[in-house]
């Protein structure tokens, strides 16, 4: 059995150092970034665990002084829909070039993503992992058709992490955008929108 857990690793190893899915900044909650994975101590009631967690899901508890092997798990891709968010986002901005993704710059963490110019938010992702939801603000986005295609392309990533998503702060021109392709009201709320499977780009 330990031999079989050397081997998938090693596999993951090679595997994910080749083909990494996230960029090479850090996480705060997974850990230090390596090639492919995410090293970090884990501390359970008490008992201090290497935890190498791979770009596929697969993580891997060891040993911190020894490095032997000690448990695999496989994780939930939702533990990682921030790192899909701002993936997806470095590459949209990267193939739309929009005045409002000028010189913008993604900030990460592991429960809000934010698009930057300067100082001002033009998209913003709040990851609310209790309430399994994810809340889009749009504050200084008034391209209608590049909006919808984003909440699009974003609202993918929530269905496949089994997440909510909201809407918010949206320009007059997006929002009614998006209420034409489909996006429900959230009750009780101004300016909110929820994206359901009713959505649907023309």
């Amino acid at each position: 059995m330990k031999e079989d857990l050397a081997k998938l690793y090693k596999a993951d190893l090679e595997y994910n150092a080749a083909n990494p899915m996230f960029s090479d900044k850090d996480d705060e909650m997974l850990g230090e970034r390596k090639q492919g994975y995410y090293a970090k101590i884990d501390d359970q009631n008490g008992r201090k665990f290497l935890c190498h967690t791979f770009d596929n899901g697969h993580c891997y508890f060891m040993n911190p002084n020894t490095n032997k092997l000690m448990q695999f798990m496989e994780l939930r891709p939702d533990i990682f829909l921030h790192k899909f968010v701002e993936t997806y986002m470095a590459n949209f901005v990267a193939a739309n070039t929009v005045d409002a993704f000028a010189n913008v710059t993604i900030d990460t963490q592991f429960d809000e993503v934010n698009v930057n110019k300067g100082d001002v938010a033009v998209v913003k992702f709040e990851l609310d992992r209790e309430e399994i939801s994810l809340l889009m603000s749009l504050p200084a986005f008034n391209l209608p058709e590049l909006g919808l295609k984003l909440v699009d392309g974003i609202s993918r990533l929530c269905k496949y992490c089994s997440f909510q998503m909201f809407v918010s702060d949206a320009d007059a021109s997006v929002s009614d955008a998006l209420v034409k392709a489909g996006a429900e009201p959230a009750e009780g709320e101004e300016n909110m929108y929820e994206i359901t499977d009713n959505f649907k780009l023309a």
